[in-house]
């Protein structure tokens, strides 16, 4: 028994190499992408009740279906979110990443919304939660309401008030689905202003495009 569940950690972690490396480069290859699918579906296969590897499986057949490279099977991976949700209840990462997975594959705006909810109750600094309210957020801005608009906006404020790196994960994704306007109106005018030189870097790095 200890042997599995060490064989199926080892085929996790390589699994979440690669997921880790495609969030960088936000590019793979046939190669490397059934490379990470046999692993994930291995470790899923050798401890099938570990909700981490049930994530893991999950993504990494999402990635795969958005380079366009593998057909997803949305019953699938949508019961994988369902069990590691129900398995470890309070984890802030399985409802966002649901949330993706009900926005872009589902196409299901409304049921998307309650697990950012969720999501950030349990982590509301977690950056891999504020990360997917920003992409679900800014993809899908113009179905938005108002309220949804402005936790979108105090999502990224969080961020852009953490390290550099989360920094430039806000200017990539404002960029990236254009919505630097109304992300740097709302930065800009806050009650409680931000650092003079966090203001300097948000006019050079996001604002004046």
């Amino acid at each position: 028994m200890l042997f599995q569940t060490g064989l199926a950690n080892a085929y996790h972690f390589k699994s979440r190499h690669y997921i880790d490396l495609w969030n960088l480069e936000a590019k793979l290859t046939p190669p490397e992408f059934e490379d990470a699918l046999s692993a994930a579906q291995r470790a899923n296969e050798l401890d099938p009740g570990n909700p981490h590897y049930q994530l893991t499986l999950a993504k990494v057949m999402e990635w795969g279906a958005f380079a366009g490279i593998y057909q997803i099977d949305t019953s699938l991976s949508t019961s994988l979110y369902r069990q590691a949700i129900a398995r470890r209840p309070n984890w802030p990462n399985a409802y966002a990443d649901y949330a993706y997975h009900l926005a872009f594959f589902r196409q299901d705006l409304a049921a998307a919304w309650p697990q950012l909810l969720l999501g950030l109750d349990y982590g509301p600094f977690t950056p891999e939660v504020l990360r997917q309210v920003l992409v679900v957020g800014f993809n899908f801005w113009p179905e938005l309401s108002a309220g949804q608009k402005l936790l979108v906006l105090q999502s990224a404020h969080k961020l852009v008030l953490a390290n550099g790196r989360h920094y430039q994960l806000v200017n990539k994704l404002a960029r990236q689905y254009r919505r630097s306007g109304a992300l740097c109106s709302y930065l800009k005018n806050l009650s409680d202003p931000l650092p003079a030189a966090k203001l300097t870097q948000l006019n050079r790095d996001v604002c004046r495009a």
